[in-house]
């Protein structure tokens, strides 16, 4: 999951004689992995095993990714944005006028949820925020000429999150 396009080796043998020899080799990868998540296209990254947060909204939802500290929205029109998670223990102000039977976000997603128009964009979380495993690959995309890595990710039902221009499921 580490490699990309080749891995290097080392073997090392030693002779009868008690005379070691080493030898280096590379290992040329190519795509499809054995085990991608999305097999059209040769993963940029790879990180199995990745602590994940997830909070459904009610026009989208939040995803946390712990290894890169990255906050993920997915907004119900197929689009979605990347975040940087800064939050450093501050309040989130959101408005007073909570609605019976929704959540107002807090820590990273609350920020986040915040900054980019809260209720007005992504409206109040439905449920609690949860915390999963996720497998987590990335795929170069073009847009208007600039290359963005794009991520692919498990989700707790085992459904997969591909993001692209837009993202979808498979």
């Amino acid at each position: 999951a580490d490699y990309i396009n080749s891995a290097t080796f080392q073997i090392s043998v030693t002779g009868t004689n008690g005379q070691e020899s080493i030898q280096d080799f590379s290992i040329n990868l190519s795509c499809p992995f054995t085990d991608t998540l999305q097999a059209s296209l040769c993963p940029a990254t790879q990180a199995s095993s990745v602590d994940t947060v997830f909070q459904p909204f009610e026009k989208g939802m939040m995803f946390w990714r712990g290894d890169t500290k990255k906050i993920y929205v997915f907004y119900t029109d197929g689009s979605w944005q990347e975040f940087a998670d800064n939050w450093n223990g501050e309040a989130n102000p959101a408005p007073d006028e909570l609605p019976q039977g929704l959540i107002k976000p807090e820590q990273g997603f609350g920020k986040i949820w915040y900054e980019i128009g809260g209720t007005g964009v992504l409206g109040w979380a439905t449920a609690a925020e949860s915390s999963y495993t996720a497998r987590w690959e990335t795929y170069p995309v073009t847009d208007a000429g600039q290359v963005m890595l794009a991520p692919t990710f498990t989700l707790p039902d085992n459904r997969i999150i591909i993001a692209g221009l837009v993202w979808r499921y498979q």
